[in-house]
């Protein structure tokens, strides 16, 4: 902790590393800083700084709901405890001598519960669907089938697949799972050359690694809120964000040209405020190496600003505008299980498992030392000498001076001991299993089971069931909010003009995406933004430019889908997220393919059936070689021979007579 330290002076509210450490003018340890802010700085900094306190005390105020531990304790104790943590590797102190032979062993139950469930958890990655709705609250469907394609690139972008499982096992191991979305243009310097004294020369170029759609998953100690009994984050009154970075990484984030006061930041060197006189002096910190420096971000809904102090130098503009056009937080948070209706922060699997787990290591223990008591059983001596356990080893002659010695084990275990915490441990990880899951309810079939449609949907609504309530849960507090935050994001920067090109007749350059649909017969999909559309077309005029379209796309046989879209009115329309049942609990690839297959084999004698379309939509459906274009595997009918009136619906040349349908394969958007 820096800006704000670990106690506080009463009366003054100064901050301060210990009670010693006083910040005072005429300190000899400390001296004046040259950052001499504004009165408005001034004011926003001891804004900032209170804040931060209060978030401080937030988080380690300890709570009934944690078992009388704070936030941060809750953490660090599970995550403790996921990691299977053992003081001292497990290991004896030296000074103990009697009972260093007793067992420490632990077994991983926790971590392989957590593991079992993460797996199952990201084993699909739930996907909301999108809504679009004009300012007469009219369908737009074209809108929002874009929507959605713009919204599963920036996710890709993003790298949130493997993001969300880093969120989802913290959520299992932490009371809370944060994650912070951001949009960035990010450049670095590329030498080009040299000049003429021999010293590199630098051009600025984008740096994909760092730019565009980010997902950043938080540790619960970064992140400080107001109110732990406000459940929506986005109700926070503040949400502040702490990282600490290298000094050279936080000179190219924070240029001097774009932020003055970053001269200001010394690595290593803390610059704090006395109330007393307003005064700001440089201390050491002990927390940190002199090559960092820590970056503390404040977002606030009351001020509708995002403020930036690094190492106590107020790098940004007092009370800047939050970038963010929804003007929202840039996180969402969720947890794996609800304590109340109230607390933003939740109970992590591992608080859940934590007495059943304690229980079954006492007993795991207790296995452990008895089949050592039964092997090196201790022993009484009678007579003049001794045993110990130095002499007790294979092969050994030993010889006693006195004849009258006498060896006389000590019963201390027997077998019904053994089977007693046998069974007890047995009862525990039964108590486990209704805590988490068991192998059937978590999805996994008995051996030599049939797999037929029914009970294939069966062990699936078993997993279904047993993830369901947390699914909800993160799909409420995590999912919908991510993908709102992304959606603004998209808005606020995908359908903007590039500045930096123009047409050859001086207009706007909008951004092409290109997104491919899952599955291996997926198509590709083209979106472009054109600002020269209109705001309306007819349906003939939007008739006439689909037919281009799909002239451009290469026909109906083309693996590309072309979509074009007006920006203005593609931003102006009012989008929504739902997750509805089918997307909670969808088949599986492999429970479609049985129903697929199942309705085939019933239909397939029935007279009243059109066998063609069975053929084609279920049969060859369901393999995907054959479900690309599943009518090229319905034979053609043979030509007519000469002399033979042709078929019923076909022309003398064997062609249709019917006209063919408007293309369903292209798509132009007049109000999108």
């Amino acid at each position: 902790m820096s800006i704000i330290t670990d106690k506080t002076e009463q009366g003054t509210g100064r901050y301060v590393k210990d009670s010693a450490a006083i910040l005072k003018p005429d300190s000899k340890r400390d001296k004046a800083s040259l950052y001499a802010p504004t009165d408005i700085e001034k004011r926003c900094v001891s804004a900032f700084l209170d804040d931060f306190r209060l978030g401080w005390q937030t988080m380690h105020l300890p709570r009934p709901e944690f078992n009388d531990l704070s936030l941060y304790q809750r953490h660090v104790t599970d995550m403790l405890a996921f990691n299977t943590y053992q003081e001292n590797d497990g290991l004896p102190m030296m000074e103990d001598r009697l009972g260093g032979w007793r067992s420490t062993a632990m077994r991983p139950v926790q971590r392989n519960k957590a593991v079992s469930i993460a797996a199952h958890m990201t084993a699909r990655q739930l996907v909301p669907k999108v809504f679009a709705y004009d300012s007469q609250d009219e369908s737009q469907e074209d809108s929002a089938k874009v929507m959605g394609y713009l919204v599963d690139w920036a996710r890709e972008q993003a790298d949130y697949p493997f993001m969300a499982l880093y969120r989802t096992i913290a959520s299992l191991y932490s009371p809370i799972s944060w994650g912070y979305s951001e949009y960035a243009e990010v450049y670095r310097n590329v030498q080009d050359g040299k000049e003429a004294d021999g010293t590199p020369r630098f051009r600025q170029e984008t740096d994909p690694a760092e730019s565009g759609f980010r997902h950043v998953p938080l540790s619960a100690d970064q992140v400080y809120f107001s109110d732990f009994y406000t459940r929506d984050c986005q109700q926070q009154d503040f949400i502040i964000l702490r990282r600490v970075m290298s000094y050279s990484r936080f000179r190219a984030k924070y240029p001097e040209a774009d932020y003055p006061n970053a001269k200001y930041v010394t690595p290593g060197i803390q610059v704090v405020m006395d109330d007393a006189n307003r005064g700001f002096y440089n201390v050491y910190d002990p927390h940190m190496r002199q090559t960092d420096v820590e970056e503390v971000i404040r977002w606030r809904k009351s001020t509708d600003s995002k403020e930036i102090l690094v190492n106590g130098v107020l790098i940004s503009e007092a009370y800047a505008a939050n970038p963010r056009m929804d003007h929202q937080y840039p996180f969402d948070c969720f947890y794996y299980l609800p304590i109340n209706e109230r607390c933003i922060a939740g109970k992590s699997l591992i608080f859940a498992l934590g007495p059943e787990s304690a229980l079954l290591n006492t007993q795991y223990q207790i296995i452990n030392d008895a089949n050592y008591l039964n092997l090196f059983p201790p022993t009484v001596t009678s007579g003049s000498d001794k045993v110990g356990m130095d002499v007790i080893v294979p092969g050994l002659n030993l010889a006693f001076s006195d004849k009258d010695v006498k060896i006389s084990k000590v019963t201390t275990v027997d077998g019904n001991s053994i089977s007693t915490a046998m069974d007890v441990m047995q009862q525990v990880e039964k108590s486990l299993s209704e805590s988490s899951q068991d192998p059937l309810q978590s999805g996994q079939q008995n051996p030599g089971m049939p797999s037929t449609a029914y009970e294939i949907s069966r062990i699936e609504q078993n997993a279904a069931t047993v993830l369901g309530l947390t699914m909800k849960f993160m799909a409420n507090s995590h999912i919908i909010p991510y993908g709102e935050l992304l959606l603004s994001d998209i808005l606020q920067y995908m359908t903007v003009a590039d500045a930096a090109k123009t047409t050859g007749e001086g207009g706007l350059v909008y951004k092409t995406f290109f997104m491919k649909e899952p599955g291996a017969a997926g198509k590709m999909n083209k979106v472009s933004f054109d600002g020269s559309m209109p705001d309306t077309l007819t349906p003939e005029e939007k008739l006439d430019m689909s037919y281009d379209l799909l002239v451009k796309q290469g026909g109906t046989k083309s693996r590309m889908t072309l979509y074009k879209a007006n920006p203005s009115l593609f931003r102006s329309y009012k989008y929504e997220f739902a997750i509805d049942s089918d997307v909670l609990n969808p088949r599986s690839a492999e429970l479609s393919r049985a129903f697929d297959l199942e309705t085939y084999d019933r239909a397939i004698n029935n007279p009243v059936a059109d066998q063609q379309k069975l053929f084609t939509d279920l049969l060859m459906a369901s393999n995907p070689k054959t479900a690309r274009d599943p009518k090229d595997y319905v034979a053609k009918p043979p030509a007519p021979q000469p002399g033979q009136a042709p078929a019923a619906g076909q022309q003398p040349n064997g062609g249709s007579m019917t006209k063919p349908p408007p293309p369903i394969f292209s798509k132009t958007m007049a109000a999108a």
